[in-house]
């Protein structure tokens, strides 16, 4: 109404769950598939990816690595947090909305927080390439303890979104000398992306009632091809200061979208969702911030926060 646009010409809203037409000959003869097979409406690739590993409780939180990376907690109410986006999410009680869910653990969320970074596996790559490095000699590097006199990257290389909303924001190798190797920079890459991934943490949102986000004792759970070498994920748990629990889903967004499918045509209840489907996503490894390490990643992050405003002009 705001906006002048007629109400006839937008498609009405359904539930995720819920099926929004059938699939026609045309379409049928494409995707190689019977017509008139129900078609879910369905959901976004992150709120189905959170419903395809069990994400769907208050406080619930994940990190996804890939080419960017995502940080997302379920909320029981929008909770609007600059630099973070707020989204409905694929459960049922998503679409009656409300509060419902707050301070109730056994109500699936309606709302989650996502804090983007959007150069995770992108930048890396990027070094990757730029040093003539494979992907095994980059995750190796990780395996160094990090040394104060070790250069820092800045991983900005197409602005950023979550904390700072800067598309303008560029990258940057600091403290480079002549005593800096080839690992080091490696190195200082993995890192890089590490303190970019704590900075989005450490601005989501938390409701008041519900299990917090950023109980450090509390798993953030990790999916993603960019987190399944077992040293870099140390890293990440050091410089995350949680622990990080690995869920053994290989395609998160398709299980959702398939359990939604499933509840769609009558297959699955949401109770089979929520009290079997989700479980299934089992947890396959734990890994735990070593508190000597993390604290020498904590002073080197000051000195990384220092030269993103300096970067910055703030």
């Amino acid at each position: 109404a705001s906006l002048g646009i007629d109400p006839a010409l937008l498609p009405e809203v359904r539930a995720s769950c819920a099926v929004g037409g059938r699939l026609r000959p045309v379409a049928a003869r494409m995707v190689g598939l019977p017509p008139g097979i129900p078609v879910a409406v369905g959901a976004a690739d992150t709120a189905a990816g959170a419903l395809g590993t069990g994400l769907c409780r208050p406080g619930q939180t994940q990190l996804t690595v890939g080419t960017s990376a995502q940080l997302i907690t379920m909320l029981s109410r929008p909770t609007p947090t600059a630099g973070v986006h707020c989204y409905r999410t694929a459960t049922p009680v998503g679409d009656r909305g409300g509060g419902s869910a707050a301070g109730r653990p056994d109500v699936p969320s309606p709302w989650y927080a996502m804090g983007a970074v959007l150069n995770a596996g992108l930048a890396l790559n990027w070094v990757r390439i730029v040093l003539n490095a494979g992907w095994q000699e980059v995750y190796a590097a990780a395996a160094e303890p990090p040394r104060p006199q070790d250069p820092l990257f800045l991983p900005h290389l197409s602005g950023e979104r979550t904390p700072y909303v800067d598309p303008t924001l560029r990258a940057a190798w600091t403290g480079l000398s002549l005593g800096t190797d080839r690992t080091a920079m490696l190195r200082a890459a993995l890192e890089g992306v590490a303190f970019a991934v704590r900075g989005a943490l450490d601005c989501l949102p938390r409701v008041p009632g519900d299990p917090p986000a950023s109980d450090e004792t509390t798993p953030v759970g990790v999916v993603g091809g960019g987190t399944t070498d077992p040293g870099w994920r140390q890293m990440l748990a050091d410089i995350v200061g949680r622990p990080l629990a690995a869920y053994d889903v290989p395609v998160a967004s398709g299980r959702g979208a398939a359990l939604l499918a499933g509840v769609a045509v009558g297959a699955l209840s949401w109770e089979d969702v929520m009290d079997q489907a989700v479980r299934s996503a089992g947890e396959t490894s734990l890994t735990t911030p070593r508190p000597q390490v993390a604290a020498r990643y904590a002073s080197r992050r000051e000195r990384f926060d220092q030269h993103v405003r300096a970067l910055r002009g703030t």
